[in-house]
């Protein structure tokens, strides 16, 4: 009623434009549907492009290099005396 009053049409004027809308919108939609389909008949061409090729998954392997075992360690140390802190706090 509000929005209504504001625009100064009444509800029923204001759903008939947008039926007028929708009706014209879906014309021009099956308009470009069949001007496409027409370009794609008469587009037969072969596309340029990359051709798709499938590649075999590469195997992991755990690092044995020395220094990631350290920072492991490290880590590990830190996160053991936190909780080994936290452990001894709560007695």
């Amino acid at each position: 009623m509000t929005v209504a009053k504001a625009v100064g049409r009444t509800q029923a004027e204001h759903e008939a434009d947008h039926q007028k809308m929708r009706e014209s919108l879906k014309k021009a939609s099956e308009q470009n549907r069949e001007e496409e389909k027409v370009k794609s008949r008469e587009d037969k061409k072969k596309i340029k492009g990359y051709e798709m090729v499938e590649e075999k998954a590469q195997e992991t392997h755990v690092t044995s290099s020395g220094s990631s075992w350290i920072v492991m360690a490290i880590v590990g140390l830190v996160l053991g005396l936190m909780v080994f802190g936290w452990k001894r706090r709560r007695i």
